[in-house]
């Protein structure tokens, strides 16, 4: 029978002590075994820890891969009352001026009246009657119930909903084509202080409501257009920018006007005189440029500092830090010193920046990167496209039909050469010759190129547009530009991949090798205890022993 403690009562004996020492000696490889657990448990924190700090770096990289990420530009206006201006990163830096002839409204149409908003009904006819009305040529007939209130008629218009085509590229489902239906009380206390306003959600002279007299028949002539008065008539806005056009305006629908210059956005506000242009300004936003830089480099020396400490030796006290000598350490830091020493593959000819170096971001001795702020700022200054281009993803072609459509991380940056044969119908001829920097390319949809898998040009879809004329083939260059952010967003996608990343793969041996030595362990204290249950059995069979023994003595000598 096992004892959890046993005592030495009549052989004086301490068998629990001696059990406890035997029982510590036989754990020397169990407590071996649970030290390693714990060292993989903390090397498993520790990886959890590196791959959070990579995802940082990850992030900062996508949020400056892209032009519209990196380069930032700042406006000014002489009267932001008047006019205010956005730019986007293709925006021309330069000076404009715009004066205002009027703003874009929208149409506002208000019904004479009626007592009250949710009691006396707007139709009492027995049966269903319509309020049809049109927005922009598009009509719609509203059924409206016996004993609706005018309350019910808003909810009725508000609620209406249908699939309709606003312009020729327009197509959605709108909620009362894009009409808003409210009730405003005037305060007179009277038969009529109860009115049903109309409001188009769109400003622009095209955007008007009307009454369709021939189609309603809600309450006789008083819910036709008679019946309504226009608050306000819609009408666009016109505006003349740096003078042009000279003696007219330009016209929009809106107020916040996009399509005027390419990447600005002219926000109207109010009307301005002939002799009072309101004066506007865009310029490259250095600082804001070398923020974004900076957050890069800060999120890249975060990294390369956690991987040195996490992997170096101290040979003055001859300890080694929790991942030294860990090979996933040394392919990340070798993949990233490669990163910030490369030229960087597919940047515009004629570029004087073609790597971090060149526009001042160097690694110091310890692998940190720092910057010199002069040699960037005078980069920034001589040459912002192609400093952007040193960072960015960027594309162009010999050949205004063959444009890049899409690539992934599996793309070189490079310039390829591009063929592509072409049908009488328009579409890409499979049977001719199409091919991507030299390789075979498959044919996706009739109008797309994919790159051969397994090659520089992996990923990489190109799109084909007819040149007309029949069938032929046409040829141009593809630039695939990648920059710094561009390729450690590409390398780091890979490096933190879910399924093959080396992040996962380190987490993956530490859990295997701890889910074995969960087994082990189990095993191992299964054999102690029964290792221990074997001694106490032992150890209380030599106690009832001398306890015999010493019963039959005393009855021998008594």
């Amino acid at each position: 029978m096992a004892i959890q403690n046993m005592s030495g009562i009549s052989s004086g004996y301490d068998w629990q002590k001696l059990i406890d020492l035997q029982i510590q000696q036989k754990s020397i490889h169990l407590n071996n075994l649970q030290q390693t657990k714990s060292d993989d448990s903390s090397k498993l924190t520790l990886w959890n820890s590196i791959e959070g700090a990579m995802g940082s770096l990850k992030s900062s990289a996508d949020a400056i891969a892209k032009s519209s990420g990196f380069i930032a530009k700042f406006t000014t206006s002489s009267d932001s009352d008047k006019v205010a201006l956005d730019a986007s990163d293709t925006a021309v830096n330069g000076n404009h001026s715009i004066l205002i002839n009027q703003l874009a409204r929208n149409n506002v149409q208000m019904h004479a009246g009626w007592i009250d908003s949710d009691t006396t009904a707007i139709n009492t006819s027995g049966s269903d009657q319509v309020f049809s009305y049109s927005y922009k040529d598009i009509t719609r007939n509203i059924t409206i119930p016996n004993g609706t209130t005018l309350e019910g008629l808003v909810g009725l218009i508000n609620s209406d909903s249908a699939s309709v085509v606003l312009d020729e590229e327009e197509t959605e489902t709108n909620k009362n084509l894009g009409i808003s239906a409210s009730i405003v009380n005037d305060g007179t206390g009277g038969a009529t202080a109860y009115h049903l306003v109309l409001s188009g959600n769109n400003t622009g002279g095209e955007y008007s409501i009307t009454i369709n007299d021939g189609a309603t028949t809600l309450g006789g002539a008083g819910w036709q257009t008679s019946g309504f008065t226009v608050t306000q008539t819609s009408q666009n806005s016109k505006f003349r920018l740096d003078g042009i056009p000279p003696g007219s305006w330009i016209e929009s629908i809106t107020n916040d006007v996009s399509d005027a210059v390419p990447g600005l956005t002219f926000h109207l506000k109010a009307v301005t005189t002939e002799t009072d242009p309101v004066y506007l300004t865009v310029a490259q936003d250095d600082g804001t440029i070398k923020n974004r830089i900076k957050n890069f480099v800060e999120a890249y020396n975060t990294v390369v500092q956690q991987l040195r400490n996490l992997s170096s030796y101290d040979t003055e006290n001859k300890k080694a830090a929790a991942l030294f000598g860990d090979a996933n350490i040394s392919s990340i830091k070798a993949e990233l010193n490669f990163l910030v020493s490369s030229t960087f593959p597919g940047i515009p000819g004629g570029s004087n920046y073609t790597s971090l170096t060149a526009i001042g971001i160097s690694p110091n001795t310890d692998g940190d990167l720092e910057i010199d702020n002069k040699k960037l700022s005078d980069a920034l200054t001589r040459d912002p496209t192609n400093v952007a281009n040193a960072f960015v993803f960027s594309t162009s072609t010999t050949n205004p039909n063959l444009k890049h459509l899409y690539h992934n991380d599996m793309t070189v940056g490079g310039n390829y050469a591009v063929v592509a044969s072409y049908l009488g119908t328009g579409l890409l001829d499979s049977s001719g010759t199409n091919t991507i920097g030299g390789y075979p390319a498959t044919i996706e949809n009739g109008k797309t190129l994919v790159g051969k898998k397994g090659t520089p040009v992996e990923g990489l879809r190109i799109s084909f547009s007819y040149p007309g004329g029949g069938a032929g083939s046409l040829s141009g260059t593809i630039r695939i530009g990648k920059g710094a952010a561009a390729l450690f967003s590409d390398t780091l996608k890979r490096e933190l991949d879910s399924d093959t990343g080396t992040t996962t793969s380190a987490k993956k041996t530490l859990n295997s090798e701890m889910d074995s030595l969960d087994t082990r362990i189990a095993d191992e204290q299964k054999r102690i205890e029964e290792y221990r249950t074997m001694l106490q059995r032992k150890y209380q069979a030599a106690e009832e022993m001398i306890s015999k023994i010493k019963n039959q003595m005393s009855s021998v000598t008594g």
